[in-house]
């Protein structure tokens, strides 16, 4: 991103560059999101386990 301001400063010439680095900075935070989303999962999968396995200790 410091990057991405530096261009800012140099004005529309570097617009298209701006423009390429934003589009790779998505792409990079979609990839981060399906991560999270499949850690979450995990973890919401293990704790309705758990919680599963703990219900069955009472009955």
């Amino acid at each position: 991103m410091k990057q991405f301001a530096m261009w800012g400063h140099m004005g529309n010439e570097t617009m298209g560059e701006r423009l390429d680095l934003l589009k790779n900075h998505r792409k990079k935070v979609v990839e981060e999101l399906k991560k999270l989303q499949q850690s979450l999962e995990f973890l919401d999968d293990k704790i309705i386990f758990y919680e599963n396995e703990l219900g069955d200790c009472f009955s």
